[in-house]
């Protein structure tokens, strides 16, 4: 290892809680009814007995069947703005087009009279977002799309167990997506869910009879994505020098590509221990969040009313540019991811539409910690830092 590289601890924006050396204990776990137990855990934790739930490669893999199946024969499908350029990528995939929607007077809230106009007679179906945890209130909207034939598609690839009134996301549009990526509310190194909550929207769920993997197989591929995140981890503080590019490209620090065309039995298994601990993970970020939020005298992302977080992370508007930079600065010192990392660019191809408060969300908006690992010592770092804004 070289010199230049410090290798004392190191914080990601957000961590997985559970480690390596379990792996071997959820490959021993796993058998042809993992992937069938694991729907059953995650129907009972989001509380719901007659949705159609089906595992994917991933989220976005969930997103684009979902709209592939969509019963009628319009092709737009309104998304938010700031949007995962995936996310997209799948509406492209399906043979629809985009049409955005922006926030409205601060990043995170939505004027739903705004995106009503927006319902053109071609519009199929609109995706809500739940950002960084914190849910998306669009029961406004449920009425107009029931009288309109809109499908509603929840994105909740950040939030796990929020809640709107006493419902909890996921449960309440027509449909809705989960994704299990490293960066998401539980990790099982890749893979995502759909669920169908109206059927009267979508094309009969078939369960793909191709997911028979070897069970080495799976464990080497899991092994694999674990082992390059812990190997990513070690060079947060380096991420934007140039002895850490060079070593990028000479060693290579790209994520393996999944092999696995489905939720594998091992992430079955990892995915029901997780919601077994969800609920106490929950409570520790959403008490980390509010922590830092209560001490930080600048904007933060837009909490609704009747709605409970679960929080992914903290994004906090930073400004000016002089004063962002210098921050993100302090945080990579300190061996701290936060930055602008979700997302530093908007979806929107239109020139019709400016999305201004999108675009500060783009430009301006900082990803916070707030993962369960961290602790008071971490806390207080991350508080001296905004302290200095």
């Amino acid at each position: 290892m070289t010199k230049w590289l410090d290798m004392r601890k190191t914080i990601d924006t957000v961590e997985n809680f559970w480690n390596l050396s379990q792996l071997k204990t959820f490959s021993r776990l796993a058998n042809q009814r993992s992937r069938t137990n694991f729907i059953g855990k995650f129907s009972d934790f989001l509380g719901v007995k007659n949705a159609e739930i089906e595992l994917k490669a991933s989220g976005s893999d969930a997103l684009t069947d979902l709209l592939t199946r969509r019963k009628n024969n319009n092709k737009t499908v309104l998304a938010p703005a700031f949007n995962c350029g995936t996310v997209k990528q799948s509406i492209i995939n399906s043979g629809c087009k985009v049409l955005t929607y922006d926030f409205s007077e601060t990043p995170g809230k939505v004027d739903w009279s705004a995106v009503v106009k927006l319902m053109e007679a071609d519009v199929s179906v609109i995706i809500v977002t739940h950002f960084f945890g914190l849910p998306t209130d669009f029961s406004e909207i449920i009425p107009v799309c029931q009288k309109k034939g809109i499908a509603i598609i929840e994105d909740c690839a950040h939030t796990l167990g929020g809640k709107i009134g006493n419902d909890t996301v996921g449960t309440i549009g027509d449909a809705s997506i989960f994704s299990f990526n490293y960066d998401k509310p539980i990790s099982l190194c890749g893979g995502g869910l759909l669920v169908i909550n109206n059927p009267e929207h979508f094309l009969k769920i078939g369960e793909s009879s191709d997911h028979d993997h070897i069970l080495t197989d799976e464990l080497n591929q899991l092994k694999k994505v674990r082992l390059w995140y812990e190997r990513r981890k070690k060079f947060i503080k380096y991420e934007r020098s140039l002895p850490y590019r060079f070593y990028k490209k000479l060693f290579g620090l790209k994520a393996p590509s999944n092999r696995l065309n489905t939720l594998s039995a091992i992430q079955a298994e990892i995915g029901i221990w997780s919601l077994e601990k969800f609920s106490d993970t929950m409570q520790q970020r959403n008490a980390n969040a509010e922590e830092l939020i209560q001490c930080y005298m600048g904007p933060t992302w837009y909490q609704y009313p009747n709605t409970s977080p679960s929080f992914l992370r903290a994004k906090l508007g930073i400004h000016p540019d002089h004063v962002r930079k210098n921050i993100i600065r302090k945080f990579r010192k300190k061996g701290i991811r936060a930055d602008i990392l979700n997302w530093p660019y908007t979806i929107n191809d239109s020139p019709d539409q400016s999305n201004e408060i999108t675009m500060d969300a783009t430009k301006n908006w900082v990803d916070i910690p707030v993962h369960q690992n961290l602790t008071e010592e971490d806390i207080e770092t991350i508080k001296n830092i905004l302290a200095q804004t």
